[in-house]
């Protein structure tokens, strides 16, 4: 018995690791006496399976595995400053690649709200507003010329351009508008008109005559009766 494997008869593992043949090879001159005093003896028993042929190869493939080993753990340590050089560099390039996508972000957002200032839908917007503001003036004119706070000829030096620059933002709202609207099927604009005052565009015959009759275009509510002054009085010649 060795190892709690049976060298004899049909009992010998399938399992067993060593060579029958070999093993049997080392005992078969041993007599009862010998083989019972090399039961007792492990260093002997130790020797005896070192000597075994298929224990010497897998001694020799360990030992040729941990050279091998060796090897590869050595060559590993040369490689570590090379490592850590291209870890050093892979930062350096993640932390450029890092400041380049933080510029490109900001970059594409001035360029989205230049863009977007730009648009057809912003400079509409911005257009309407313009004239809103414009129709808001010329209405604050007429009213303090109704009231008596501005004379003939201050009003008309006035309100004569900025009712002509609403008329023109009016136009240029228009045609932008229906642009769109052809482009992209959006609503028309319409513009908001002041209904209880019209205001006119100014024209001198429609002026003329002392004691005058103005009508509607005349920068007086629709429908009443007032008597104005001729303008030429007042102009300077």
């Amino acid at each position: 018995m060795y190892g709690g494997y049976n060298y004899g008869g049909n009992n010998y593992p399938s399992r067993c690791p060593y060579d029958r043949n070999a093993i049997y090879g080392l005992l078969q001159h041993l007599n009862k006496d010998e083989l019972e005093k090399l039961s007792k003896d492990e260093e002997a028993l130790a020797k005896l399976v070192e000597d075994l042929e298929p224990v010497k190869n897998r001694t020799k493939e360990k030992e040729a595995l941990a050279k091998k080993l060796k090897k590869i753990a050595q060559d590993n340590m040369n490689l570590q400053p090379k490592l850590e050089a291209a870890k050093t560099n892979l930062a350096a390039v993640y932390q450029e690649y890092t400041n380049y996508l933080k510029e490109f972000d900001k970059a594409k957002l001035r360029l989205d709200t230049l863009i977007s200032l730009n648009s057809p839908d912003t400079s509409l917007n911005l257009l309407k507003a313009e004239a809103a503001k414009v129709e808001e003036s010329t209405d604050n004119i007429g009213k303090e010329f109704l009231d008596g706070a501005k004379s003939v000829q201050t009003f008309l030096e006035e309100y004569i351009p900025q009712r002509t620059r609403n008329h023109s933002l009016r136009l240029k709202v228009d045609k932008l508008e229906e642009q769109l609207s052809n482009n992209f099927a959006q609503p028309s604009y319409t513009p908001q008109v002041t209904q209880n005052v019209a205001y006119p565009v100014y024209n001198p015959t429609l002026m003329g005559g002392a004691g005058g009759q103005m009508g509607a275009y005349a920068g007086y509510p629709s429908g009443i009766p007032f008597s104005m002054p001729d303008p030429s009085k007042y102009l300077k010649s």
